[in-house]
């Protein structure tokens, strides 16, 4: 709400249900369900406004320690053993090229798409001559450095 008056008018047949909601504690689902609410404003004002608890469909689950995160990581891994094999070649060059270049970017990240595609680790491990220039250049757009994605010419850089 803006506390403009038009919008207190349209509003206020929202209001009302929701203060009804509110205030018996008995939540209509079928007009809940018809509105949009972004979850981080509600969570913000549960805890700013009403210090209330927020709803328990959306209370964040915390974990103690690192140990945990680690464990449970390693329980997935260790379930799904057998994804790899699932995947085609063509499918995993194109995996372990665009982290080739991601990792590339983040180390040089004044380099543009040719200089990347023609880079020695990408000729070495033959992701130069298995990808044209064109779907190299589209297959790593979503990790490429701002400065390659940047249109024009690429800028001269002194080494």
């Amino acid at each position: 709400m803006d506390n403009s008056f038009l919008s207190s008018i349209f509003d206020l047949y929202h209001t009302v249900k929701f203060y009804q909601c509110f205030r018996k504690n008995k939540f209509d689902k079928a007009y809940l369900d018809s509105l949009y609410i972004k979850r981080n404003e509600v969570l913000s004002w549960c805890k700013n406004v009403i210090y209330l608890d927020p709803p328990p469909c959306w209370v964040l689950k915390t974990i103690s320690s690192n140990d945990d995160i680690t464990a449970e990581v390693e329980d997935t891994d260790d379930e799904n053993n057998g994804w790899y094999d699932k995947i085609t070649k063509r499918r995993r060059q194109r995996i372990v090229c665009i982290e080739l270049a991601k990792q590339l970017w983040e180390q040089y990240p004044g380099i543009s798409y040719e200089e990347m595609h023609r880079h020695p680790t990408m000729e070495q491990l033959g992701y130069s001559s298995t990808f044209s220039f064109k779907s190299f250049k589209n297959l790593v757009r979503s990790v490429a450095s701002e400065p390659a994605q940047l249109p024009g010419a690429p800028a001269k850089t002194k080494e």
